[in-house]
C-alpha cells in the first residue's frame, strides 16, 4: 500500500487533534456542570465553596493525569532507521523517551504491587475530599468518583495528544535539524573549496585573487583545510626559493592570509615560512623578517616545543647581513644552533652563501662555538 501524502497525514493528524479538544472540552464542561448541579441543593453561600472545591480537585486531577498520560505517550525512536526513508547521520537525543520508560515502568511496578491498598487510598481521599464538598453523607463517594473522573479523562486525552501530535513534532523538529546540518556541511564545503581555489590561483600567478580575497576565503575555510592550504604554500616555498624567486614570493600573500585568521593563536609555522620568504626575497627584507623570525621563536617558546634551531640559525644569519655588529645576540642564536646543526651550516667555505656568511663572521669576529 503506498504511503499516505504528507499533506494528507498533516490534515488527518489536524482533525483528530480538533476531535480530542472537542472531546475534551465536553468532557471538562460535563464534570463542572456535575459539580454545580452537586452543589444546588444547599445554601448558594455553602455551594459556591463546593463548586469552588470542585474546580480545584478537578484542576490537581487533570495535572496528575495528564502527566501520566503524557508519559505513557511519549513515542520511541528507531534510531535504525531515518528521516522519510533516509539513513540516520546522527543520534536524536532519548533523554525525554528514557525518563518516560523508566517512570512508567516505576509506575506500573509500584502500581502492581500496591493494588491492595488502592481502596483503602479512595477511601482516604474521599474522607479528606468529603468536607470539602459539603460533607454530605455521599459527598466521600461523590469526591472520588469526581477525582477518577477528571484523572482519567485527562490521561486519556493526554496520552491520544501525545501518540497523534508528538511524534509529528518531533519529526519535524529532526527534519529540520537535520536540512541546517546539510546547510552547514554544504556551506563548508563550498568555503573549503573557494579557499583552495583562490590559493592555487594566487600560487600559479594565473589571475591571482585580490589580497582581501584572499583572505576572506582563506578566514572561512575549516581547520582541517587551512592545514592543507599552509602545506601546498610552504611545500612551493621549499622547492622554489633558491630556483624560482617568483614562485616562492608568491607564497607569501597565503601566509599573511594564514595569520590574518587570528594573529595572536596562529601557529608558530606561519610566521617562521613568512620569515623566510623575506630573507630569501630579492631584494632581502632582513629587517622585517627579522620582526617575523622573533614572533616565531616566541611562539615557539611560549607552546614548549623542542628542537626547531634553524630559526635561531636563520635569525642570526639576518642579523650578519643586516647588522653584523650585534655580537651578542647573533653568537646567542649560533649557540643555540649549534647544538642541533651540521658543521656545514658553520663553514666559511661552504657553497651555501649563508653557511658561508655565518662561517665568515664567526671567522672575522673571533669567535668559537664549542
Amino acid at each position: 500500500m503506498p504511503d499516505t501524502p504528507v499533506a494528507e497525514k498533516f490534515e488527518r493528524t489536524e482533525k483528530f487533534e480538533r476531535t480530542l479538544l472537542h472531546a475534551g472540552g465536553m468532557a471538562f464542561g460535563a464534570g463542572l456542570l456535575a459539580a454545580v448541579l452537586y452543589a444546588m441543593p444547599g445554601h448558594w453561600l455553602a455551594g459556591s465553596g463546593v463548586v469552588g472545591a470542585a474546580i480545584v480537585a478537578a484542576g490537581a486531577a487533570v495535572a496528575v493525569g495528564g502527566v501520566l498520560g503524557f508519559l505513557f505517550g511519549i513515542p520511541k525512536t528507531l534510531q535504525s532507521d531515518g528521516l522519510d526513508g533516509e539513513p540516520v547521520r546522527y543520534l536524536a537525543n532519548t533523554n525525554l523517551e528514557d525518563i518516560s520508560d523508566w517512570l512508567t515502568k516505576i509506575i506500573v511496578g509500584v502500581g502492581l504491587v500496591q493494588v491492595t491498598r488502592v481502596p483503602r487510598g479512595l477511601e482516604r481521599l474521599g474522607e479528606w475530599l468529603g468536607p470539602l464538598f459539603g460533607d454530605r453523607p455521599h459527598s466521600a463517594a461523590f469526591s472520588i468518583v469526581y477525582v477518577c473522573y477528571f484523572a482519567v479523562s485527562s490521561f486519556l486525552l493526554l496520552y491520544l495528544w501525545t501518540r497523534s501530535r508528538l511524534r509529528g513534532v518531533l519529526q519535524a523538529a529532526d527534519g529540520n535539524l537535520t536540512e541546517q546540518i546539510e546547510d552547514a556541511l554544504a556551506d563548508m564545503a563550498n568555503a573549503n573549496a573557494a579557499a583552495l581555489s583562490l590559493t592555487e590561483r594566487q600560487l600559479n600567478g594565473q589571475t591571482p585573487p585580490s589580497r582581501a580575497d584572499l583572505q576572506a576565503a582563506i578566514r572561512a575555510a575549516s581547520p582541517d583545510w587551512l592545514n592543507q592550504i599552509y602545506q601546498r604554500a610552504e611545500g612551493q616555498r621549499h622547492e622554489s626559493w633558491a630556483s624560482d624567486k617568483d614562485a616562492m614570493a608568491r607564497t607569501k600573500p597565503v601566509f599573511r592570509a594564514l595569520i590574518a585568521i587570528d594573529e595572536e593563536d596562529a601557529p608558530y609555522s606561519y610566521f617562521g615560512s613568512l620569515a623566510f620568504t623575506m630573507k630569501d626575497s630579492v631584494p632581502p627584507h632582513y629587517s622585517a623578517a627579522i620582526e617575523m623570525l622573533n614572533k616565531t621563536i616566541e611562539i615557539r617558546n611560549r607552546t614548549k616545543y623542542s628542537g626547531l634551531a634553524g630559526y635561531e640559525w636563520n635569525r642570526a644569519v639576518c642579523r650578519i647581513h643586516h647588522k653584523p655588529g650585534e655580537v651578542q645576540a647573533i653568537l646567542a642564536d649560533l649557540k643555540i644552533a649549534h647544538e642541533e646543526l651540521p658543521a656545514g651550516f658553520f663553514d666559511p667555505k661552504s657553497e651555501d652563501p649563508d653557511s658561508r656568511a655565518v662561517g665568515q663572521w664567526l671567522v672575522v669576529k673571533k669567535q668559537v662555538l664549542e
